[in-house]
């Protein structure tokens, strides 16, 4: 692994050492397993399933349109999709018919979900298994004090870590070897780490190769589902993130989503509008801040202030480009935004001046 602590080092290049510490209030909850990926929680489900049906055919899973494509091909390996379509402001209730006991995966997107409205969709649909996705906000309120069957966040979004996820649970027993680190993934994070120091400098430089970092991501990935799968988080990211303060990093990551949209205040006439913008005004106990979200008029223009935003120095990605969208929102959705990662790397002085660019 010395390898891996090497680009461990080149990539957290962190704004001070007070990122540093123990992280008291979440890695402490006692009611969280730890695995190494989303997509190992829900092969876990999936898993779940098969040992306690006597039924052979899979589960059905009902999954939103609008998600990473390149989860559909993996999840149809362990479940039967039934894909539904979003509403265009992603936070308002979709229609879901559920006629026997089916999973359902609700996401969170960018720190927009309604609760209440999920837990009246369980109340109603007692047949239903939901199972939430909280990547975009896993410290918010609405993730960790979560009443759904299973709630699961990727922290590889938000944390530098190679691998990394939590699910709470009330479906069953707490395993309680899930709680622990594995030893069983040198190979893949010496791989995932690797790519993270790319994109590290990718983000850093208008003229790195983007290839490069999706290569690595998937050579990374291949490890982690090849047979056996790689189940749990492994003791070296299990041990990075008891002891980085991931409630520093969501400050920041507040701090520069104002910052920016302060300065996009100022100008008449924006391009874009901020998509996750109310988010800003949840109260602090509940909030778990995304990155600024930008919805565009049209692809043309998402594209054109994609390459600015490159050429500005904040590699931004895209959520997501579906080529085959069926709805109407989900088309529209995959062809406007754009996220601005303005993390824990970045100042309010940047995320501002960042804005300043931005604006005509």
């Amino acid at each position: 692994m010395a390898d891996s602590y090497a680009n461990l080092s080149a990539y957290m290049s962190l704004p001070n050492a007070d990122m540093l510490g123990e992280n008291p209030y979440f890695f402490q909850n006692k009611d969280l397993e730890f695995y190494s990926s989303a997509r190992a929680i829900l092969l876990s489900i999936a898993l779940d399933f098969q040992r306690t049906s006597p039924q052979k055919k899979l589960p059905t899973l009902h999954i939103p349109e609008f998600f990473c494509p390149a989860l559909f091909d993996f999840l149809e390996k362990y479940f039967t999709l039934k894909k539904y379509a979003v509403n265009l402001d992603l936070a308002s209730m979709p229609e879901i018919k559920i006629s026997e006991e089916e999973y359902v995966l609700a996401v969170n997107y960018f720190g927009l979900f309604d609760k209440k409205s999920w837990e009246n969709f369980s109340k109603q649909n007692p047949k239903a298994i939901l199972i939430e996705d909280h990547s975009h906000a896993p410290f918010s309120e609405a993730a960790l004090n979560s009443k759904a069957q299973y709630s699961f966040a990727s922290l590889r979004k938000v944390l530098p870590l190679p691998s990394g996820a939590y699910l709470k649970t009330n479906k069953r027993r707490l395993r309680k070897l899930f709680r622990q680190g594995s030893k069983t993934l040198d190979d893949f994070e010496s791989v995932a780490l690797a790519s993270l120091v790319e994109k590290k400098f990718f983000l850093e430089s208008a003229n790195f190769d983007a290839k490069k970092i999706f290569q690595s991501f998937e050579r990374a990935e291949e490890i982690l589902s090849s047979k056996p799968p790689r189940l749990r988080i492994s003791e070296f990211s299990l041990s990075l993130a008891k002891n980085f303060r991931a409630d520093l990093a969501a400050e920041m990551r507040f701090k520069n989503f104002k910052a920016f949209a302060e300065m996009c205040a100022k100008f008449e006439c924006l391009p874009f509008k901020i998509f996750n913008q109310k988010t800003l005004e949840f109260p602090y106990s509940a909030r778990d801040i995304f990155y600024p979200v930008l919805m565009f008029e049209d692809l043309k223009s998402r594209n054109l202030y994609r390459q600015k935003l490159k050429d500005l120095g904040a590699e931004p990605p895209i959520y997501w480009s579906i080529l085959d969208a069926a709805s109407m929102p989900c088309k529209a959705l995959s062809e406007s935004l754009l996220c601005i990662p303005l993390d824990y790397r970045f100042s309010e002085k940047f995320s501002s001046n960042l804005a300043k660019k931005m604006c005509p």
